[in-house]
């Protein structure tokens, strides 16, 4: 699927927009109350720019510092709770994932994110 120049660059516009709506937020201290909820953004934030990079380039990142070039900016790699996130590629897919709020993996709380072609 071809993609005009004018739609890429709107997907990686609002793909800045959240993050600095979520910079601001945390700035803010909006994120206080339920920083699940911030968390699950960042991440979902990362599988749509897959998705991005998928629909660009017909393959999925097979890193994280190559999905970084594609957007020129850094992805976060720790979480809300200062834990580091899990990051897997494949030729399937991307797939995020964070232990939650109990720190514990393989516990109910814990939040992950995938790409619909996930190859896992």
């Amino acid at each position: 699927m071809n993609h005009s120049f004018s739609e890429r660059l709107a997907a990686r516009e609002l793909i800045l927009i959240m993050t600095i709506l979520g910079v601001v937020m945390g700035t803010l201290g909006c994120d206080k109350p339920d920083r699940g909820a911030t968390q699950k953004a960042d991440m979902r934030n990362v599988i749509i720019a897959a998705e991005i990079f998928r629909s660009e380039k017909q393959t999925y990142p097979t890193s994280l510092a190559e999905l970084e070039d594609f957007l020129q900016q850094d992805i976060p790699t720790v979480d809300a709770w200062e834990q580091p996130i899990r990051f897997e590629f494949s030729k399937g897919g991307v797939k995020c994932s964070s232990n939650g709020p109990d720190r514990i993996t393989g516990t109910p709380d814990d939040l992950v994110w995938m790409t619909q072609d996930e190859g896992f």
